[in-house]
């Protein structure tokens, strides 16, 4: 039987020094001998004998195979994980790539917002995380699910839609036909509330019957009403009750698609029960219905001066105006979308 090498790892780690040794002498005497005097046939006995060594020594071999592996590995990469709440495939977007993702998927770093639709076209929001290191780059983890409540039509484990009893089926399609119907002109993807303009129809007590046209988006709450008294029998009943105003909104909810918002904002106009322009200070409570978020209910109310301008009218000094206040309650459909 042939005997084994008594080649150890100390001695695969001599034989490296003694490789990298060579190196530097041949650099040496290159870079301080005229070109002219290079001896060729020192270069090739070098690379014989690295080739000789590398051939019995395999170990060296898989050492510098594994090292030049690892530098080539370290790259950005972002992975696309579809969860098990989420009918599948879903495609996700980066810039103006587009990618199908039936579960995990991992590409090279691509720039660009990134955002995600399930397999009916539903938006989806995104868990993000991060990790680096230098050997192996920068990984970025997007983890899609959805923005809402599926529990009662998926798969025990997940993995897409369960299949619906027929009668649950026409029942669900009667549902949505009816809502297209009547909540068609809100346009936009699932759960998007705003930007939006938004028409209410309520009751007020300062404004009588009345109709408001609301635009929110970016944070502003830009509103205007228009109305008559015909319920509260109050002194200006007789008069078009109107008023105009600005502020801002605050969602809330969980994700990006908030189920409910309260508006806030400056508002001047002619109440019912006073004579002239009153300044109010407005506040609105409103609670979208349904994924869709195109229906729901407000309710609402302000505090503010009737008759503010007469606090600065100089030939009636008894005019001061006084205190007013609303309550307000009604209905909003989302009327278009931004």
């Amino acid at each position: 039987m042939k005997a084994k090498h008594p080649h150890g790892f100390a001695h695969v780690i001599g034989k490296i020094a003694a490789l990298f040794a060579i190196g530097r002498e041949r650099w040496r005497n290159y870079t301080e001998t005229p070109k002219r005097d290079i001896d060729v046939a020192r270069w090739r006995g070098c690379r014989k004998s690295l080739f000789f060594t590398l051939k019995k020594q395999p170990l060296l071999f898989v050492v510098m195979l594994c090292a030049t592996s690892v530098v080539s590995y370290a790259e950005d990469t972002m992975t696309f994980v579809a969860s098990s709440e989420v009918c599948t495939p879903i495609t996700v977007n980066v810039g103006s790539h587009q990618y199908t993702v039936y579960g995990t998927l991992t590409i090279s770093q691509v720039n660009g917002s990134v955002s995600a639709t399930d397999c009916s076209g539903r938006k989806l929001k995104y868990e993000y995380s991060h990790s680096s290191s230098t050997s192996y780059g920068n990984h970025d983890t997007y983890t899609f699910r959805n923005t809402y409540d599926v529990s009662r039509d998926s798969y025990p484990d997940g993995g897409g839609y369960y299949e619906n009893t027929p009668s649950y089926d026409s029942a669900e399609r009667v549902g949505n036909a009816v809502s297209s119907a009547v909540f068609g002109l809100g346009g936009g993807d699932e759960g998007e509330a705003y930007p939006a303009l938004s028409a209410l129809a309520g009751v007020s007590y300062a404004y009588g019957e009345n109709l408001k046209i609301r635009y929110e988006g970016s944070g502003c709450n830009v509103y205007g009403s228009i109305g008559k008294d015909w319920l509260f029998d109050s002194d200006y009943k007789d008069k078009i009750l109107w008023n105009v105003g600005i502020g801002s909104y605050f969602a809330f909810g969980g994700g990006y698609d908030p189920n409910m918002d309260v508006s806030v904002g400056f508002s001047i106009g002619q109440l019912a029960q006073w004579e002239k322009l009153s300044l109010m200070i407005d506040l609105d409570y409103t609670c979208w219905i349904g994924r869709r978020r195109q229906a729901g209910v407000f309710v609402g109310g302000g505090l503010g001066w009737g008759s503010f301008f007469e606090v600065f009218n100089t030939d009636d000094l008894d005019a001061k105006g006084g205190f007013a206040w609303n309550l307000e309650a009604g209905i909003v459909i989302r009327i278009a979308s931004f």
